[in-house]
């Protein structure tokens, strides 16, 4: 047995151990800053924040619908002029109108017409009955 004990002197070196230790404080304390940014409830990026106008919320909701429904309901039960030769008719009479057989035609416009499409053509091979 040898009289005297050798142990060792040093595992690593203690520089290399504080160096390591602040580096780890820096980046801990780096992703605290950063997610406090981030998470903040005005970051910086965030200048049109107060451009913009605050949501408004509806406070007759059920008022709301009834006058939107009534405004469509209206829509639809009025007669109207749509264009050269095209009238815009209720949709009670429209309905109406189908269930008896009606269909509605419309001829295509002279610079839409092509083909057999147009009034007067003779029909083709292709011209399905």
């Amino acid at each position: 047995m040898p009289d005297r004990l050798q142990v060792e002197t040093r595992d690593v070196a203690p520089r290399t151990m504080w160096l390591l230790g602040l580096g780890f404080a820096v980046f801990i304390a780096g992703s605290a800053f950063g997610l406090l940014l981030f998470f903040s409830p005005d970051p910086p990026w965030a200048f049109d924040r107060a451009a913009k106008p605050e949501p408004t919320l509806q406070i007759s909701p059920a008022a709301d619908l009834a006058a939107y429904q009534a405004e469509k309901r209206q829509a639809l039960s009025r007669a109207a002029e749509a264009g050269p030769g095209l009238r815009v008719i209720p949709i009670e009479q429209a309905m109406r109108l189908v269930a008896q057989g009606h269909r509605a035609t419309v001829p295509p416009a002279a610079t839409e017409c092509q083909g057999a499409a147009c009034p007067g053509a003779t029909p083709s091979a292709r011209t399905i009955p």
